[in-house]
Formats: C-alpha cells, sequence, structure tokens
C-alpha cells in the first residue's frame, strides 16, 4: 500500500497532462472480509475526484482481462507488486508512460 503522499506526488505529475479519467484496479487474494482494503480504495479515490478527475474503480474483476486493459494504458501508475511491475514493463514496451 502506497502512502497518502505518493498520489499527491502523482497528482503534481498529471496536472499538466490532458487525463479526464483514472482508473484504480485491484483484486484480493484472499476471501476474508476486506474492510480496509475498501477504505483505502475509496479515499484514493475521493482525493482524485476532489482535484475534478473522473475516477472509475474495477476491482476483483479478471486478473487477465486486468492485465490486457492496464497494459495498454497511455499512463500507467504502478503500486508496490509485483504484478503492478510487470504491467510497468509491457506499457514501456507499448512506448507508453510510467509515471
Amino acid at each position: 500500500v502506497k502512502p497518502y503522499s505518493y498520489y499527491e506526488n502523482i497528482l503534481d505529475n498529471i496536472k499538466n497532462i490532458n487525463i479526464k479519467k483514472i482508473y484504480l484496479i485491484g483484486g484480493y487474494h484472499m476471501e476474508s472480509k476486506q474492510t480496509k482494503s475498501e477504505e483505502y480504495v475509496a479515499k484514493i479515490k475521493l482525493f482524485f475526484e476532489k482535484h475534478n478527475y473522473k475516477v472509475i474503480t474495477k476491482i476483483n474483476n479478471d486478473a487477465d482481462d486486468d492485465f490486457i486493459f492496464m497494459s495498454h494504458a497511455t499512463y500507467f501508475v504502478q503500486s508496490g507488486g509485483n504484478f503492478s511491475k510487470l504491467i510497468g514493463k509491457m506499457v514501456t514496451m507499448n512506448q507508453k508512460i510510467v509515471l
């Protein structure tokens, strides 16, 4: 999990780019209740919405579909996991931008 300041830095990097829509994509690896994760995603969503971005969450969808979707992003922000690092490499290979 990245701290709130991470997203503040991302905001500084994207405010001069013509980005109107942000996707927050993730999934759970356990069957247990994910209250803390849901709260975290909601806070990040609200943060970007307060800065006039349309935010779409895609949580717990098909991992293969999410991988393809994210790999074709024009701009991609990595989280801390290996899945995200791999997607970042794909975005770079597609000559797009990893922030």
